[in-house]
């Protein structure tokens, strides 16, 4: 049985099925380190713990609680932890546990525009597409050239069918980061699923974007 994390996660990373030997992730005791290893995508922790044995996971789990048990940890770091605890539970297969651990990190407050980024990535993952994109604005007010957050609002947008905009989402985030290759895979596919009519219409669409693309980049 497939998660439908597990789904999210081959899309938005793993979209050809590339790159699943490399990463590397060590144990350390600091909670900071903890807190750093969410990365600017969360869902790229999954890979990470995936190629964990399961006893490392259990131990990655527990000292997580851990540091969520100290009182005096500041909600933006919380956030975090909930994040990586809830990856871990779903690697181990204990989807009530990750959603509850979800909803947790929902439910706390963050202020930086990379929390308010990650939240929205979370929403999404839990098909709360609107959310999503509020939290993604959020972070954008915060931080206007964050170039994640575009791209990462431009999917939600896609999964709403909202493409005209997606497309605007995606170009913003590539006038950023020219060289954003999600970003431009993202908005090639909203681009052909703008106006289809049929199978041919999509393949005849996203050509014609490909090529002007490619030209663009000449």
């Amino acid at each position: 049985m497939v998660s439908p994390f597990t789904v999210k996660y081959l899309r938005r990373r793993a979209p050809d099925f590339f790159d699943w030997q490399s990463g590397i992730f060590e144990f350390k005791d600091s909670r900071e380190v903890l807190v750093e290893k969410v990365k600017e995508y969360f869902l790229d922790n999954y890979k990470k713990f995936r190629e964990m044995t399961p006893r490392e996971r259990m131990l990655q789990a527990l000292q997580i609680r851990e540091f969520l048990e100290d009182a005096t940890l500041p909600l933006d770091d919380g956030f975090r932890l909930l994040l990586n605890l809830g990856i871990v539970q779903n690697v181990m297969e204990s989807f009530q546990d990750a959603e509850i651990s979800w909803s947790k990190a929902l439910d706390t407050a963050v202020s930086t525009a990379e929390n308010l980024d990650l939240r929205g990535q979370l929403l999404d993952v839990m098909e709360r597409y609107e959310e999503a994109i509020a939290s993604y604005d959020k972070a954008l007010e915060i931080k206007p050239n964050k170039d994640s957050a575009w791209y990462n609002r431009g999917i939600s947008l896609h999964d709403l069918g909202r493409y005209e905009e997606a497309i605007a989402s995606d170009d913003k985030a590539l006038e950023i980061k020219p060289d954003y290759e999600l970003a431009k895979k993202n908005r090639r596919i909203a681009f052909a699923r703008k106006t289809l009519s049929s199978p041919l219409d999509v393949l005849e669409a996203w050509l014609r974007n490909w090529f002007t693309g490619r030209k663009s980049t000449r």
